[in-house]
């Protein structure tokens, strides 16, 4: 991560549905604020579309073999950097937009954290 937007998070609505989307594809002047931050990076060529819901909220830069995950929200609240992860894995991104955004998938495929809390605060000690 490049950035602390923990600071400043950025929350979106509420209403984690589909019809509450964003255009979040990076304009000419976003493109041209992502390069400076990376210079010899250049916007990913994937041979095959992405299937995770983060990639809706986000952008992905590559150099050589490493690609990267941008947050588009951080991009456009201008809070230093755009928050980044690894491209491999969605992990971090997920959690990024969770804690930072307040939006998590909306197919409802995965449990939010907020959904998970409380069902044992510490899983290694049972109740007795």
């Amino acid at each position: 991560m490049t950035a602390n937007s923990a600071s400043n998070p950025v929350l979106l609505s509420d209403d984690n549905s589909d019809n509450n989307q964003f255009d979040w594809v990076p304009n000419d002047k976003e493109r041209s604020r992502i390069f400076k931050f990376w210079p010899e990076w250049t916007s990913s060529e994937r041979a095959r579309p992405t299937s995770s819901w983060i990639w809706t909220y986000g952008f992905e830069i590559q150099h050589s073999t490493s690609r990267r995950w941008l947050c588009m929200v951080c991009l456009r609240s201008k809070c230093g950097g755009p928050v980044n992860f690894e491209a491999k894995a969605t992990q971090n991104a997920e959690n990024h937009l969770w804690k930072d955004h307040g939006r998590w998938d909306p197919s409802n495929r995965r449990t939010s954290p907020s959904q998970k809390k409380g069902k044992r605060p510490y899983p290694s000690v049972n109740p007795r």
